[in-house]
């Protein structure tokens, strides 16, 4: 998977989901590196896509200071039920 290049791509790495996206990656799941050659695969799996994620951020020129999370135009301001 390469991270920002679509919305649909997933990924399970050492007990992580990574959902791709353009503007934004999403990681959870639960994480243990063990000391073992599985927990050193597991790391360089995980530095390896960091790696890739922040180069493809780095490359980039215009990168903005932030992303919007919300999009504005769909949020809407109700009178409260309870007073």
């Amino acid at each position: 998977m390469k991270p920002f290049s679509d919305d649909a791509s997933s990924v399970t790495l050492a007990g992580l989901t990574i959902e791709n996206g353009t503007s934004e990656i999403a990681i959870y799941g639960d994480l243990r590196l063990r000391a073992d050659r599985k927990g050193l695969e597991a790391a360089t799996e995980l530095a390896r896509f960091f790696a890739e994620a922040r180069d493809k951020l780095a490359s980039q020129p215009n990168l903005p200071d932030a992303v919007d999370t919300v999009d504005a135009s769909a949020v809407s301001t109700v009178r409260n039920p309870f007073g």
